[in-house]
């Protein structure tokens, strides 16, 4: 959590107005297959948790 708050004005300065953009849309398009690996891995930790059978 603290990362950031150190981290941001250094890249900013390094970066400029540009870089940050191209760093926040990669950022974006990465969340977008972290969210569909998590919904992913939930659904079949669910399902190989179904079909274990306990008698």
């Amino acid at each position: 959590m603290i990362v950031p708050l150190l981290t941001t004005p250094y890249l900013s300065r390094i970066l400029g107005p540009s870089g940050i953009g191209i760093n926040s849309y990669t950022n974006s398009i990465v969340q977008y297959f972290v969210l569909f690996g998590s919904v992913g891995v939930d659904l079949y930790g669910n399902r190989q948790i179904a079909f274990v059978d306990v008698s």
